[in-house]
This record gives C-alpha cells, sequence and structure tokens, in this order.
C-alpha cells in the first residue's frame, strides 16, 4: 500500500515538474504570431495614411494588409528554417569557409594586364 502511495507521489511530483517547466517551442510559437501580427499591423498602418494622403479610403489599406500578410509568412517561413535576420545567410565560421584560399589566388605577375579606358597608348 504505501509502494503505491509513493508511487503516485513520484508521478503527481512528475507532472507538477513537467508543467513548471517552459515548453521549448512557446518562445518560437509566441514570436510567429507576433511576427505576423506586427507585419499586417505595419503594412495596414502604412496602407491607411497613404489612402489619407492619397484620398483612396480602403483600396492601398486592403493591398498594404495583404502585403503584410505575405511577409508574416515569409517571416515564419524564416523562424521556422532557422535563417536568422543577418545579412547573408550562416555563421561567420560558416562563410569564411565557404571563401576561397588566398594560397589558390593567382600571383599577381602572372596576371595579363589589361588596357585602362582612361589611359592612351
Amino acid at each position: 500500500m504505501t509502494d503505491d502511495i509513493d508511487e503516485l507521489g513520484e508521478k503527481i511530483a512528475s507532472v507538477k515538474n513537467a508543467r513548471k517547466a517552459p515548453k521549448e517551442n512557446s518562445r518560437e510559437g509566441i514570436q510567429v504570431g507576433i511576427e505576423l501580427f506586427a507585419a499586417m499591423a505595419v503594412c495596414g498602418t502604412i496602407g491607411y495614411f497613404i489612402d489619407g494622403w492619397a484620398d483612396t479610403k480602403p483600396l492601398f489599406m486592403i493591398i498594404f494588409f495583404f502585403i503584410g500578410v505575405v511577409v508574416g509568412f515569409y517571416n515564419i517561413y524564416r523562424i521556422s528554417m532557422n535563417v536568422g535576420y543577418g545579412v547573408g545567410y550562416g555563421t561567420k565560421e560558416e562563410k569564411a569557409s565557404l571563401e576561397p584560399d588566398s594560397s589558390l589566388q593567382s600571383d599577381p605577375k602572372h596576371v595579363k594586364k589589361t588596357q585602362n579606358f582612361n589611359e592612351s597608348e
């Protein structure tokens, strides 16, 4: 009987600990929602102000809202593929490994000189 109670206590403790620990994907889930909402809100607001300036009330707001939807889903794609927001793709180490080796570069003595258009013969 006490073994059953101890076992039940262990199960209850494990469930409580599982509830307290944040989920790893919860941050990404919240970020996805914010990215989608922010893109739609910003683009829709830009369209609203262009409509006010051009006196074409719903046209640009609708167009920019749909542009915001596309941008939002593109941001979600970048998050899900773990692309990041840096210029280019990959880390500095990955980029350095893709750069040509300096030993493979040609010697300037062997490079054929071309005529500069500003120089005359």
